[in-house]
């Protein structure tokens, strides 16, 4: 057979890969990575290989190629390394490929520190499916339906990894959430003694969850309050009833799970169905009153910027949109 030679065809810059390979070790795991490719998703990658290689009598090898030692977890670099090789490893959402959170934590820590920044924004957008949270434009209200309720069953571990992750990462949208559902569905002892999850927060994180959960826990009476008042017999259409319905309402929420849960339970689902159930001078009061006011809208962030500390949502804003 003839053998062609490069000269002569006109070669495709981005699709005209080297054959070099390097050895990445972390630990004792080692990955035997095509260079050029490596270099073509990370600018880190590119300037690090950018320097000329000592003389190879002079670094370690294996099997005649040079071994570059990098400090990082071995499971964390092995995720990031195949999501960049193997395209259908981790795909977008809401595909799940990768069903180990700690994978993806990895991918996203890993995409973050070596500059890769479609890894980098696909693992925020997976972790966004379990801490939905709308921030809304300038003056619009977020309303709690935009931060998923299917997380109130909150797993401590994972809610500890990712405030931790995102802290590092600059994903700072993230932490309301993320705080919310572990100050929401935990006892604070629970989250104190759980461990390496909680031992690995920095104390100013750690902070955070501390105050953001004995807020909760003075946020709740409020609601309690402002719920079974009784109504005003002067202007109430049925008094009876609408005292009824408060009683029946209350007993639900507190059936519905953890008492610190009050910025969850009056959401705006909640709202539309107590309007359907009070006359509507009681659902005036109610919506009107201070409490609820507190509990309502946008009150999520307000408990997560001046309560718990996390930032304001203009900030979560910025940060989302780099």
């Amino acid at each position: 057979m003839a053998t062609s030679t490069a000269s002569n065809f006109r070669q495709n810059a981005d699709l005209w890969f080297s054959p070099e390979v390097v050895i990445l070790r972390a630990q004792k795991d080692v990955f035997r990575i095509f260079v050029s490719i490596l270099r073509a998703k990370s600018s880190v990658f590119a300037d690090m290989f950018s320097f000329p290689s000592p003389p190879t009598s002079e670094v370690e090898t294996i099997d005649g190629i040079q071994v570059v030692d990098l400090h990082d977890d071995p499971e964390e670099l092995g995720a990031f390394l195949k999501a960049i090789f193997d395209a259908d490893f981790f795909l977008p959402p809401p595909t799940k490929t990768i069903t180990k959170l700690q994978d993806i934590i990895g991918i996203l820590r890993m995409a973050h520190k070596y500059d890769v920044a479609f890894l980098r924004r696909r693992a925020l957008q997976h972790l966004e499916l379990l801490y939905r949270v709308h921030l809304g434009e300038p003056g619009e209200s977020p309303g709690w339906d935009s931060v998923d309720q299917s997380r109130y069953s909150s797993d401590k571990d994972r809610d500890l990894i990712v405030i931790k992750a995102a802290v590092e990462v600059g994903a700072t949208w993230l932490l309301p959430a993320a705080y919310y559902s572990l100050c929401a569905g935990n006892d604070i002892r629970e989250i104190m003694t759980d461990g390496s999850p909680w031992n690995d927060l920095g104390d100013p994180q750690k902070v955070v969850c501390i105050t953001g959960y004995t807020a909760l826990l003075q946020y709740s009476p409020k609601m309690w309050q402002s719920l079974l008042t009784p109504s005003n017999e002067d202007y109430c259409e049925d008094p009876a009833e609408c005292d009824a319905r408060r009683l029946e309402l209350a007993s639900a929420l507190l059936t519905f799970g953890s008492i610190r849960h009050a910025l969850g339970t009056m959401d705006q689902a909640w709202w539309a169905s107590a309007g359907q159930m009070f006359c509507s001078h009681c659902y005036g009061d109610l919506e009107a009153s201070p409490e609820a006011r507190v509990l309502g809208g946008a009150s999520f962030f307000v408990w997560a910027s001046s309560v718990a500390g996390v930032g304001k949502r203009a900030q979560f804003r910025t940060a989302r949109s780099h």
